[in-house]
């Protein structure tokens, strides 16, 4: 065969250590109310600086925001 590597696989049973975090412990929180002065501005600069297109749009109910 080409093309097949050994990967070495382990169960959680055999780690040590910490719990790995819940995906709720570590999900963003929503911000609410008013952002604090410049935020946007912040960072879309980041964004156009990465090489990202920003765009502002009315989307649908439910969602915050598009990737």
């Amino acid at each position: 065969m080409v093309g097949v590597r050994i990967a070495h696989v382990f169960d959680v049973s055999q780690t040590d250590g910490d719990p790995i975090a819940s995906l709720e412990a570590v999900r963003p929180a929503l911000v609410t109310g008013a952002e604090p002065p410049l935020l946007w501005d912040g960072l879309a600069c980041q964004v156009r600086e990465a090489g990202h297109t920003l765009s502002v749009e009315r989307l649908p109910d439910g969602c915050n925001g598009r990737t």
